[in-house]
């Protein structure tokens, strides 16, 4: 008896309880506290998920950014190019302004495709978030204060967001 007595001694004092001591389990709280724990995991997962998808679609959106940037500023060009063109063709060139024509055209298609869009804003209330105005027109009779009087370089968006504001000359308020 006496090993046995002190073998519980010594098991109580590493901190081994003996059976009649054992903390009970409330295994309905555990179980609980598990599937709280694997309900929070599936959802970050499916958040993770989910915002990897939108920015893959936004990166196949907005990767042309670069590029339509410095593509926009040559559609400008063939537009001054094409403005500068005087009313009455002669017939010699009258073929060469008929292909820059063309080339504006196909330009122009291929900016949609992309979602590339011109913004030319003449007549349309200011928004500062499309439009960068630079210089104030005089309010005279007929015209809205805050409307858009004169477009010096129209704007560019891709898809819903800007790519470059329109140049504007606003009315005074």
């Amino acid at each position: 008896m006496e090993d046995s007595n002190k073998k519980v001694l010594e098991s109580e004092e590493e901190g081994i309880l003996s059976p009649d001591e054992t903390p009970q389990v409330n295994w309905e709280e555990e179980a609980l506290t598990f599937k709280d724990q694997w309900l929070r995991a599936v959802a970050d997962a499916e958040n993770i998920r989910k915002r990897a998808i939108k920015e893959r679609d936004d990166a196949l959106k907005y990767s042309v950014t670069k590029l339509a940037h410095d593509i926009v500023s040559v559609a400008d060009n063939i537009k001054r190019a094409l403005a500068t063109c005087p009313d009455v063709i002669p017939t010699e060139v009258e073929a060469l302004i008929h292909g820059i024509k063309l080339i504006e055209d196909e330009l122009k298609a291929t900016l949609d495709r992309h979602g590339i869009k011109e913004v030319s804003p003449l007549g349309d209330v200011f928004d500062p978030n499309f439009h960068q105005a630079m210089f104030e027109v005089p309010l005279t009779e007929g015209l809205v204060p805050g409307t858009i009087a004169e477009v010096l370089q129209v704007g560019y968006i891709i898809h819903d967001r800007l790519l470059r504001p329109a140049l504007v000359g606003v009315i005074k308020t």
